[in-house]
């Protein structure tokens, strides 16, 4: 079981070599009809480790996809203000649809107006049962939605119903057969296609991405069968067996199992039990111990171990991040820091080109609800991806203070490209441009000049005062 089907166990994979250089001239095929896609029920169920064919590994991705999610993070938007006030006011579930991203390599988001607001409608990866593609372009030109709803009502249980749904520019079909037959036909008022497909790590002629942890699924499963057959040998293995050395078997089984039980034994055939005998009774050279097997588990340690390195190295996450305490935790965090941040950085790009169409859809909705003729000039600025602990970041902050002091006096940087450095560096909380930080901070200046100014003339008045009183006491004298 694996999550592309049809990409395991073909012939292309079981041919133990590749040649990758063309020798002879060929015609190349594109076939989109067959896009391979990931198997989304598994990789949901390898996510929350209820598959057991991946029971004993599938603890290892929940770490791989929750620390990609919460470093990738929410994006800041900046623009016009009432841009801003139209994309906040829907609560966007940016998590949501980064982590469907991370687990099934594609999903498809859809803005649509629900009475009074607009609402961002996820569609999973397995409900697009076809993408229509211009030949010439390779442009997405429409998507045929299917699924199948099993549900209840109050008077009726059991009820099924089939929906398919076409996409297009200037149409939107819905069919619906089963418990319920409509065909409901509407005209696309936007005019473009209302589906925009969110991917992972997704190749230039490929229509769907790629899962997230498809690339160490076999390794996954290699884990699993490990310590499941360590577990097996252990609880098979693991507990004392009993050892017997007699030179007449007939003798001893009769001592201590009666009269006439090696016959009936050899007759009847059956078994003898030692487990409820705390007694044996032993002629000369008779003996009874017990062989403890110490070693079940075979070379378990070693292969899972290497195993595990091999999945760090394959989703390129820390080793850290999976809560691992060994001995190689900490060459493992520096050594995959610089790796782990690009890594980041690479997915938050793939994910900034698809929210900006988001909001060019949201904004397109809103206007024509409302009259409106707002135009998208979003930007978006991720978070800096930041490994770093409380601790390095006070050590890097006092390093680069000293360094950004000695610049400026040696009048290398002006003040702006200081700000613009300290702001990469995402440890502050700054303002977004220059002129308005530096606004605050001459506010500032101006609030502690005159607090400084009051608590110098309130010492300067008490001084006086005590002058005067001092002055008083010496002419009664």
């Amino acid at each position: 079981m694996s999550l592309l089907g049809t990409l395991f166990g073909t012939k292309a994979v079981q041919e133990r070599s590749v040649i990758l250089n063309v020798t002879q001239p060929k015609t190349v095929e594109r076939d989109f009809t067959n896009a391979i896609k990931t198997n989304r029920k598994i990789a949901r169920e390898i996510y929350h480790n209820v598959n057991k064919n991946y029971a004993l590994a599938g603890q290892l991705v929940r770490p791989i996809v929750n620390n990609n999610v919460n470093f990738i993070g929410i994006p800041t938007l900046f623009g016009n203000k009432k841009n801003i006030k139209v994309i906040e006011d829907i609560n966007i579930d940016y998590r949501s649809i980064h982590k469907s991203v991370e687990i099934d390599g594609s999903v498809f988001v859809w803005p649509q107006w629900r009475e009074d607001h607009i609402e961002l409608v996820q569609i999973p990866v397995d409900i697009v049962q076809r993408t229509f593609i211009d030949p010439v372009t390779k442009e997405v030109i429409g998507y045929r939605l299917k699924e199948n709803i099993q549900y209840d009502t109050i008077k009726d249980i059991d009820q099924r119903v089939e929906i398919i749904c076409t996409i297009t520019k200037s149409y939107i079909k819905t069919e619906i057969s089963g418990s319920i037959i409509k065909t409901i036909t509407a005209k696309n008022v936007l005019g473009v296609l209302p589906l925009v497909h969110f991917s992972n790590d997704k190749d230039i002629l490929e229509l769907y991405g790629h899962s997230e942890f498809e690339a160490i699924e076999p390794q996954l499963k290699f884990y699993h069968n490990l310590t499941y057959e360590a577990g097996s040998a252990q609880s098979r293995d693991g507990h004392p067996k009993l050892k017997v050395t007699t030179k007449n078997p007939k003798q001893w089984i009769d001592n201590n199992f009666g009269a006439g039980a090696f016959d009936n034994l050899v007759k009847n055939g059956g078994t003898i039990s030692m487990g409820d005998r705390d007694l044996f009774i032993n002629g000369e050279g008779d003996d009874v111990n017990y062989l403890y097997l110490n070693k079940t588990t075979g070379d378990y340690g070693e292969l899972s171990g290497t195993t595990f390195m091999n999945i760090v190295e394959g989703s390129e996450t820390p080793e850290i991040n999976f809560g691992a305490n060994l001995g190689t935790s900490l060459a493992s965090v520096k050594e995959y820091r610089p790796i782990w941040i690009k890594k980041i950085e690479a997915k938050q790009y793939e994910r900034t080109a698809p929210w900006i169409k988001v909001y060019e859809l949201i904004l397109a909705l809103h206007n024509f609800v409302n009259f409106k003729s707002l135009k998208n000039d979003i930007v978006i600025v991720w978070p800096t991806p930041n490994f770093a602990s409380v601790k390095e970041q006070s050590e890097i902050v006092n390093a680069f203070a000293k360094a950004l002091e000695k610049l400026i006096t040696s009048n290398v940087l002006t003040e702006e490209e200081v700000y613009r450095t300290i702001k990469e560096l995402d440890i502050f909380e700054l303002e977004e441009t220059y002129e308005k930080h530096k606004k605050v901070i001459e506010e500032e200046v101006k609030i502690r000049e005159e607090k400084a100014k009051k608590i110098a003339d309130a010492a300067a008045k008490k001084s006086g005062d005590k002058g005067t009183e001092s002055s008083s006491e010496s002419d009664d004298e």
